[in-house]
């Protein structure tokens, strides 16, 4: 990623619609996680950082809204990629 404030906004604009339904994200998501290489260990790892963010950022019941979507999302975008097993993964790694 060679642009983070551009990326950062689109972060902001996603979660923001996602979580509060403010509607200011239309984009491809599934698109751009189209990465070679990627594997179920990679989403793991980003629901486990993502989930120490939001909750050292919100405090943990405030964060648990963003730690479930992220999960059902981690596990969405990595099935229509073709990778298997995320939601299994992020079950056993809780």
């Amino acid at each position: 990623m060679q642009d983070w404030d551009t990326h950062y906004d689109t972060m902001t604009r996603f979660w923001s619609s996602a979580v509060l339904r403010a509607g200011t994200y239309s984009g491809r998501p599934i698109e751009k996680h189209r990465i070679e290489g990627l594997t179920t260990q990679h989403f793991v790892n980003w629901v486990e950082r993502f989930t120490h963010v939001v909750e050292h950022e919100f405090g943990p019941e405030r964060a648990e809204v963003f730690i479930e979507l992220s999960k059902r999302m981690a596990a969405s975008i990595a099935m229509r990629i073709g990778i298997a097993g995320v939601d299994q993964a992020l079950a056993k790694s809780a």
